[in-house]
């Protein structure tokens, strides 16, 4: 099966700015951003927008359960259904952009700011010397092996980089329709509860949360070393999220 899924890969050749749904939908960002976090699923007709960062691993392990029976948590394998198990975005034609909306259960989950950008810059600065890594060291103008504080990774997110990678990108500039339009925004404080609630919604049964969370970070105990001066560069990066999403300004 997996193999079947990277042919779909490399044989997706789809022009990603000029399809359908980006023609009624520009973004702000790259499309091509937007297009490899959306999964799309016509035969239970729901669209989940994915937020790196934001429990995405889990929901799509998830999600692939309910429809194949087959737990997948190895980050290669899931990853190789993230990019080609679901319809993107730019695969949709002008009637099902039209239906998405009106028709489709479209839904995300969503994440304290705070949290998410500590645990984007815990995963792919701290414990990964990957090539997230070293894009960020560059743009810093450092070695590839120098430490990159939290600081100098804010410094790389205000010179725009905010814009480059669906893990620190704003979680509302991450959403292709506008906010008011989803039928359901989840949180990750709340995946417990609310994540069952989407699969009983779209799966009309119940549905048992395959945990994918293979690169959690203690990202959530990391906001309580905070000071003033840093809570302030997030929160002037993310006023949008924190406005928009309803999260406090407190941490």
């Amino acid at each position: 099966m997996l193999r079947k899924i990277y042919k779909r890969i490399l044989d997706r050749r789809t022009d990603v700015a000029g399809s359908p749904f980006f023609t009624r939908y520009p973004t702000r960002l790259r499309p091509r951003l937007l297009n490899n976090y959306a999964a799309v699923q016509h035969g239970y007709r729901f669209a989940y927008f994915r937020i790196g960062k934001a429990a995405n691993s889990t929901v799509v392990a998830t999600l692939h359960y309910a429809i194949t029976g087959d737990r997948v948590v190895a980050m290669d394998d899931l990853q190789l259904i993230k990019d080609a198990s679901f319809s993107k975005l730019s695969d949709l034609n002008t009637n099902e952009v039209a239906a998405l909306v009106s028709d489709y259960f479209t839904f995300t989950f969503v994440r304290n700011p705070y949290v998410r950008v500590l645990s984007g810059y815990l995963d792919k600065v701290i414990d990964n010397p990957g090539l997230k890594r070293k894009i960020i060291a560059k743009k810093l103008k450092k070695s590839p092996k120098s430490e990159i504080t939290l600081a100098d990774f804010l410094d790389y997110i205000e010179d725009g980089g905010i814009d480059e990678d669906g893990h620190w990108s704003r979680q509302v500039d991450l959403l292709p329709i506008p906010h008011t339009e989803l039928n359901f925004i989840g949180r990750v404080e709340n995946l417990a509860t609310e994540l069952p609630l989407v699969m009983e919604r779209i799966f009309h049964r119940q549905i048992p949360i395959v945990n994918a969370a293979t690169h959690a970070t203690a990202a959530q105990d990391a906001t309580k070393e905070l000071d003033s001066s840093t809570k302030e560069r997030i929160y002037r990066l993310y006023q949008a999220d924190f406005e928009i999403l309803g999260y406090p300004r407190t941490c």
